[in-house]
């Protein structure tokens, strides 16, 4: 390990490692991981490699043996299951934010008729990420049984892989609106973002979207995923989750 002079408002020591760290982040998460690890590599000098993905395929590589040294997941169960099978460390778990969900469309007025546009079902196509796959589809279905529109919609449901490709579907126009992450309509920077409306909904329609993040077993006494960890942590990165849509520990 060597160190460079890093110039902040003063000279400090960080330490550069030849190791890049390897994470898998969940699809909703993609946009914010970048921006950090942007961050992260331009302040530091160390590199980060992302694989992204909905959350439960990410689960099954990581299961299979895929060789990441952390897992950012959009739910605490993947998580959990990870520990309990001794894939990961208990003592690294930590809930790194919670998620928002918002209703979107390109055309359709939703910011002040969203509900009476759901229950009339004037659309042909609905989008959601795979609820089985995507904790972000679990929570879109929650929002539609709880406005009671879930059966009259079910027909018109098309489903993303992930919430990557949900958001895809509804920005192309492909589907006329859909339930997507709030951190999407917040990164106008995105590769397919357009313009629309957006409706934030409100997080008692559905369960708290609490994101967990844990080192997985082959890391463990990595100082490389260590030293990634603590600066992703630090309340600068903290205050720019907040700005991508995302609730953390401090809001929640």
């Amino acid at each position: 390990m060597k160190y460079i002079l890093v110039l902040t408002f003063y000279l400090i020591l960080v330490p550069t490692f030849s190791k890049t760290v390897k994470i898998a982040v969940a699809s909703n998460f993609m946009s914010t991981m970048k921006f950090v690890s942007r961050n992260y590599e331009q302040e530091t000098g160390n590199k980060v490699l992302i694989s992204y993905g909905s959350t439960g395929k990410l689960y099954t590589q990581i299961k299979n043996g895929a060789p990441f040294d952390i897992f950012f997941s959009a739910d605490e169960l993947r998580a959990d299951l990870l520990i309990r099978e001794g894939l990961a460390l208990r003592d690294s778990r930590f809930i790194y934010a919670r998620g928002r969900i918002a209703l979107y469309s390109l055309d359709l007025s939703i910011k002040k008729n969203a509900v009476t546009i759901l229950k009339e079902g004037k659309f042909k196509f609905f989008a959601i990420a795979n609820p089985k796959t995507a904790p972000y589809g679990s929570a879109a279905v929650s929002v539609l049984k709880s406005l009671k529109v879930y059966k009259s919609l079910e027909s018109k449901l098309v489903f993303g892989e992930n919430i990557s490709q949900t958001f895809q579907f509804i920005s192309t126009g492909n589907a006329a609106l859909g339930i997507v992450s709030l951190s999407q309509l917040k990164d106008r920077q995105g590769s397919f973002f357009r313009k629309g409306e957006y409706y934030t909904l409100e997080t008692s329609l559905h369960s708290p979207i609490n994101q967990a993040a844990v080192i997985l077993k082959r890391a463990n006494k990595s100082v490389e995923v260590r030293f990634f960890l603590n600066y992703f942590k630090s309340e600068k990165v903290q205050r720019v989750l907040e700005k991508f849509g995302y609730l953390t520990q401090g809001k929640n």
